[in-house]
């Protein structure tokens, strides 16, 4: 058993019964040596969206709708609408710097 394979093991004991088989699947990669920073959009461990929701963000914008609707009409946290009509997030999707 090497290293990683000993420290995956410990953080899956921590996590519960129900999210293993989850949690397993997730862990397959040694986080240790991941750059999160170069991992962006869908490839995201973390991502909610996809880019046809980035997408449909940057369109409504684009017809003048106001970001809290946009946020309320897809159901989205209204920090995301902004972050990706200012260019914080999902750059390489909208394009904007």
């Amino acid at each position: 058993m090497g290293l990683s394979e000993k420290k995956r093991n410990i953080e899956l004991a921590k996590c519960q019964v129900l999210c293993y088989d989850c949690h397993l699947e997730k862990s397959k990669v040694d986080i240790t040596d991941l750059d999160y920073e170069s991992i962006s959009g869908e490839n995201n461990i973390n991502n909610k969206y996809s880019e046809e929701r980035i997408e449909e963000i940057i369109a409504l914008r684009s017809q003048g709708i106001r970001t809290n609707t946009i946020a309320r009409m897809l159901n989205v946290n209204r920090h995301l609408v902004g972050d990706v009509i200012n260019g914080r997030s999902w750059k390489h999707v909208t394009g904007i710097t």
